[in-house]
């Protein structure tokens, strides 16, 4: 038996070296070994061996990281995949789907436990944040512009 599912979520997030650390641990629970792969802000993609390299990697200017995949493999089938990062494409809020998450496990059980777990790890990670930092300063602007002008 297989179960798969998708979890999303769209509130802001602080991640942190020990958060990384958190939801790593969830997912070797499930899965035999990480990967890691993340995107730059100049476009680039870079593949991690280890925690500890992508722990370690200088994130500064235009190599700053913007978003990161952290897969799990049992052999070569990806059985969790957690990307964290912006994952919108509206020019009215900021952010859309901050982390999105599929998953693919054996029992009921399994699932449970990873999504408690992952559950968990997003109540730790979810930051505090003002609504109106949400939307953009040209989507605050120019819907109701646009509606004005229309009007």
């Amino acid at each position: 038996m297989k179960i798969s599912g998708r979890i999303n979520k769209k509130k802001a997030v602080v991640v942190s070296p020990d958060r990384i650390r958190l939801i790593c641990a969830a997912m070797l629970k499930h899965c035999e070994r990480l990967e890691f792969l993340a995107e730059t802000y100049s476009k680039t993609s870079i593949s991690f061996d280890d925690i500890d390299e992508f722990l370690e990697y200088d994130n500064f200017k235009p190599r700053r990281i913007v978003s990161v995949e952290i897969a799990g493999y049992i052999g070569y089938s990806r059985i969790i995949s957690v990307e964290i990062g912006d994952l919108n494409f509206s020019p009215i809020v900021n952010y859309g789907s901050t982390i999105r998450c599929d998953y693919k496990l054996d029992s009921v059980d399994a699932e449970t436990i990873f999504k408690s777990d992952f559950e968990t790890w997003y109540q730790k990670i979810k930051s505090n944040y003002w609504l109106l930092g949400k939307f953009s300063f040209t989507g605050l602007f120019f819907v109701p512009s646009a509606f004005i002008t229309l009007i």
